[in-house]
């Protein structure tokens, strides 16, 4: 069994969409239409980054804050309302009832991230490591928007 969230593990990842194949159950949570979502046995949909609450890294190495601008459509909610309603299905007592909650829980867990709070969050962001790679400069990763949300 997997669960993947916001993610197309069988078209980025070599060898991967042969795996998820062999797999008895595949959940994906998506925004989107993509190879993984054909390959699973469950899609769920899930709320857009303009639907959310929470955080993100842009490739530039920040880490910066997403507000709602709308309420999310449908059934769609944010990956951790989903794994929050999957843990609770399973009988665990659900520790988290909103985005703040699982960003103190991640700040006390990641080191980056210590001191942080996503209520004092700074517009601009905060940057919590080096750019990516894949970039090779932050600020054209920031002028090009190139981010994922999470």
């Amino acid at each position: 069994m997997l669960l993947v969230f916001g993610a197309d593990p069988a078209s980025e990842l070599e060898g991967a969409a042969e795996s998820l194949k062999k797999l008895d159950f595949l959940m994906v949570a998506d925004t989107q239409h993509t190879l993984t979502t054909e390959l699973a046995t469950v899609v769920l949909p899930e709320a857009s980054p303009f639907e959310k609450e929470g955080t993100f890294v842009n490739e530039g190495g920040r880490l910066q804050k997403l507000t709602p601008a709308t309420s999310p459509r449908g059934e769609s909610r944010s990956a951790w309302q989903t794994a929050a309603r999957l843990i609770g299905a399973l009988g665990a007592v659900q520790r988290f009832d909103s985005a703040a909650k699982v960003f103190d829980a991640m700040a006390r867990e990641v080191p980056a991230l210590k001191g942080l709070s996503l209520s004092m969050l700074p517009v601009a962001g905060v940057e919590i490591h080096p750019p990516s790679a894949a970039t090779g400069d932050a600020g054209q990763a920031e002028k090009t928007g190139s981010e994922k949300a999470d």
